[in-house]
């Protein structure tokens, strides 16, 4: 599971802005690309909450990712003054 338990509460977007090589690619645009939406921070990855797989790149090219977080409608009042910790493990293959 990519998301920790202390997630339970935050609903997550993890957006790819575009290619990073050339300069820097403005997040927000119609070229954006979302690579996973629609669970909280404890569902990424787990049945369900997949997360896209982010793609084939040319040597030496990079991306920039934009991650979005907001208050998931189901945290009520014991979530008040909470915190979360979020670490993101990324694998590439050549």
């Amino acid at each position: 599971m990519w998301g920790s338990p202390s997630g339970v509460g935050l609903d997550v977007t993890v957006i790819d802005c575009g290619d990073f090589s050339a300069g820097t690619p403005t997040c927000g645009d119609s070229g954006d690309v979302v690579k996973y939406s629609g669970g909280t921070l404890a569902q990424m990855g787990a049945a369900g909450h997949a997360v896209a797989p982010l793609g084939t790149f040319a040597a030496n090219e990079k991306h920039r990712y934009a991650f979005d977080v907001a208050l998931d409608t189901s945290a009520d009042d014991p979530y008040q003054g909470d915190g979360a910790t979020a670490q993101f493990l990324w694998n590439a293959t050549s």
